[in-house]
């Protein structure tokens, strides 16, 4: 493992940190490999990089380096929300959590709050206490620390699920948590909200009863108004 900053600058004497500290690590135990070496960084347009070794540890053996640029347009919106979560009584190594609502989520992760924590573990949700569970992921996730810097697992992909009830496994033979509760991180990407304008302007939006009945439109003969560039 080693903690790394990363500077950029057009002509190779004067330097402006682009990314103050970051964590990479290769790590094998178990049959299992840790690698995380990608670090995100500030946009830039200088021309030249430079990586800074942080820690004291062995200096690290670069076999190449890829840039990823970022594509043009917008920016997809992502979020995340952390939930905590309570043990289930009975059952040890299962935990269950409730999200603050219906979100479309594609992404989940744990968040340890103590350093030098792993579980293999298997995430589950359902729409409601009566239904189902529905198993969603499965793998290893982490927190390693080096020099004050924590290493944590990449979230992982799932099929969109609107659930607000989830359930977390925890093997406790590939467990370091002891008797701590993880968080439980879900991301997901809002909904986008387009509003068509009828009529001459100024406009308002407003919100008010729910028990208000809408206007009649036709719906479907606005949306025929609109081009695939709209």
């Amino acid at each position: 493992m080693a903690a790394l900053a990363v500077d950029a600058s057009d002509d190779l004497v004067a330097w402006t940190t682009i990314q103050q500290r970051a964590a990479i690590s290769d790590i094998r135990f178990g049959g299992r490999r840790l690698l995380s070496n990608i670090i995100s960084l500030n946009p830039s347009t200088k021309r030249y990089l430079r990586l800074r070794q942080l820690d004291s540890g062995p200096a690290i053996s670069l076999v190449r380096i890829d840039g990823r640029v970022q594509p043009e347009g917008r920016t997809a919106i992502r979020v995340f929300l952390k939930t905590d979560g309570h043990p289930v009584p009975g059952s040890s190594g299962v935990f269950e959590y409730r999200s603050t609502g219906a979100f479309p989520v594609d992404r989940v992760n744990l968040i340890f709050d103590q350093a030098n924590s792993m579980a293999e573990a298997e995430l589950e949700s359902r729409s409601d206490p009566n239904a189902n569970w529905a198993r969603r992921a499965r793998g290893l996730f982490y927190r390693i620390d080096v020099d004050n810097t924590p290493l944590i697992s990449a979230p992982q992909s799932v099929s969109i699920s609107m659930d607000r009830h989830w359930r977390l496994t925890v093997d406790a033979s590939d467990s370091t948590i002891g008797s701590s509760v993880p968080q439980l991180e879900v991301g997901y990407r809002p909904h986008d909200i387009f509003f068509v304008a009828r009529g001459n302007g100024p406009f308002t939006l407003a919100f008010g009863s729910a028990a208000v009945e809408p206007l009649k439109v036709n719906v479907a003969a606005l949306f025929d108004g609109i081009g695939p560039a709209s």
